[in-house]
């Protein structure tokens, strides 16, 4: 079996079809963490899955940081100081 140790030629048939299935799952699933990842938790608590979560969660606060340097993160400290004086 020459082509055993390239999985990028599954596409063309070479590969039983369990181990073809395995490989798109684990594509699919790296590509459908990203949508949907509170599921993927919620559904499944490996430790593998929330490592990536948290990862994923990091990089997204880390994003949003950056994001809300500008005016926005002023208003909002702005909204949520009336809404203290409203209450």
């Amino acid at each position: 079996m020459p082509s055993h140790g390239k999985p990028s030629q599954g596409k063309s048939g070479g590969m039983p079809s369990r181990i073809a299935k395995w490989w798109y799952t684990l594509k699919y699933r790296k590509a459908a963490v990203r949508s949907r990842s509170k599921m993927v938790l919620r559904s499944r608590r490996s430790r593998s899955g929330i490592m990536l979560m948290e990862s994923k969660m990091v990089e997204c606060l880390e994003t949003a940081k950056r994001r809300t340097l500008g005016d926005r993160k002023r208003s909002r400290a702005h909204h949520q100081k009336r809404s203290h004086v409203h209450h």
